[in-house]
């Protein structure tokens, strides 16, 4: 055991209740600008990368760390999800990929003249809210690895949910 003279712990505990808030402070900082980047700019991969420096480092409170360790997982889902192909077994005898099918039928309704609020004058209309609740799914894909003429395919069926965790946080 060594002895540390007073003064020196009276320091470092003053330095300590000094820095402290600023370091609460960035680590706030930090989560912000990850939700930022994945909700405002798209770029999951520097998002999920602050998330991941916010839940592993010691500034920013329990909470918040507990959330961007939510938001960086969930992150992860949609960075794997996003391209189905890495996912799949490579001797796939047929592959087929369906990505955020609401999106593309909002596009649909949208061109037809079905999408959006119900105007003066206007028969139908669709919200785009009702569209994106009723598909409910980011995307799905299938693959067909073997096929037995008596038993019929088998394969594997991926389906990513629309809801992901760092938006209900």
């Amino acid at each position: 055991m060594v002895a540390v003279p007073f003064r020196l712990n009276a320091a470092a505990l003053a330095l300590a209740l000094v820095l402290a808030p600023s370091l609460s402070a960035q680590g706030d900082a930090d989560f912000y600008r990850a939700f930022y980047l994945e909700h405002e700019q798209h770029d999951l991969a520097a998002a999920r990368a602050l998330y991941l420096k916010v839940a592993e480092g010691r500034q920013a409170p329990e909470e918040l760390r507990a959330k961007a360790k939510a938001a960086a997982d969930a992150l992860g889902e949609d960075l794997a999800a996003s391209d189905f192909t890495h996912l799949m077994p490579r001797d796939s005898q047929f592959y087929a990929e369906l990505s955020r099918p609401g999106e593309e039928l909002s596009l649909l309704l949208d061109s037809l003249g079905l999408l959006g609020r119900i105007e003066e004058g206007k028969g139908l209309a669709i919200s785009p809210l009702l569209v994106d609740g009723a598909l409910g799914l980011r995307g799905a894909a299938v693959a067909v690895t073997t096929f037995d003429p008596q038993a019929g395919p088998s394969g594997v069926l991926l389906v990513h949910p629309a809801i992901s965790a760092s938006c209900a946080a």
